[in-house]
């Protein structure tokens, strides 16, 4: 049992990546001889673009292209080598030409670049998890920000994406606007559950106790069977989803 579990372990540990992006580790240079591939913290993200531009030099135009549709203040990103001091640093061009090292990027932008390095990376694999993804992203860049996430799991459909390696991504979000647009433009691509409180009574101590339960509300046949929800549940919650996005001023019929 014990090496069952060992074996499972270290299964989650390589296909799994727990983020949380360090806006430190994320600003660093990275040394000419560090892992070429973006740490669970951030870390190594230079070297990382540097691997991609090594392999495809057109790469670093692609994620130019995708950043400055998600912040138009930003026009370009590059990475150089500084000789001097041995390492790889990552470089942004604003609208007006000049350059800027990442030390003085928002966390916004270098939680938004990392996303895409791994989205166009093409050794990036196995399963990515990641909290509040809409932290330093402007409400009106929701929209492109819920298509960026959703880009970073594999498309059964699209056959470009069949020599690919298997890729998720497993995000939770307080932002109504996120969960809006996802309902809107992507619900048959994607599971979405709500985190909600139940009570129920134990018998025996004749006390009541509280357990969080994760409830499918897309408005489509969900891909997985969620057999334990009851139909009820599933109606309280639709209408919590609905009252939900009306904070944001979402269409009511939305979730009909």
């Amino acid at each position: 049992m014990q090496d069952f579990l060992y074996s499972i372990t270290g299964f989650i540990n390589f296909y799994w990546k727990l983020l949380q992006l360090n806006p430190v580790k994320l600003r660093k240079p990275s040394p000419i001889l560090a892992k070429d591939f973006i740490g669970a913290d951030g870390s190594n993200l230079p070297a990382a673009l540097a691997r991609m531009k090594a392999e495809d030099l057109y790469v670093i135009k692609d994620i130019s292209r995708e950043i400055n549709n998600l912040l138009p203040s930003i026009t370009a990103i590059d990475v150089e080598e500084d000789i001097r001091s041995d390492q790889y640093v990552l470089i942004s061009i604003s609208q007006d030409g000049r350059k800027f090292s990442s030390r003085v990027l928002s966390e916004g932008t270098l939680r938004v670049l990392a996303l895409l390095v791994f989205k166009l990376d093409i050794q990036h694999k196995g399963v990515l998890c990641f909290e509040e993804p809409e932290n330093g992203i402007h409400p009106f860049r929701l929209e492109n920000l819920s298509t960026l996430l959703r880009e970073l799991a594999t498309d059964f459909e699209n056959e470009e994406e069949q020599d690919i390696p298997l890729r998720q991504i497993i995000i939770n979000t307080h932002s109504p606007v996120l969960v809006g647009n996802f309902l809107k433009n992507h619900a048959l691509e994607c599971n979405i559950l709500y985190a909600t409180l139940f009570s129920k009574v134990d018998p025996q101590k004749k006390q009541a106790l509280r357990f969080t339960k994760m409830i499918p509300v897309q408005p489509v046949q969900s891909l997985f069977d969620f057999g334990d929800i009851t139909e009820q549940e599933q109606k309280i919650t639709l209408s919590e989803v609905q009252k939900y996005l009306q904070t944001k001023d979402f269409d009511r019929d939305l979730l009909s």
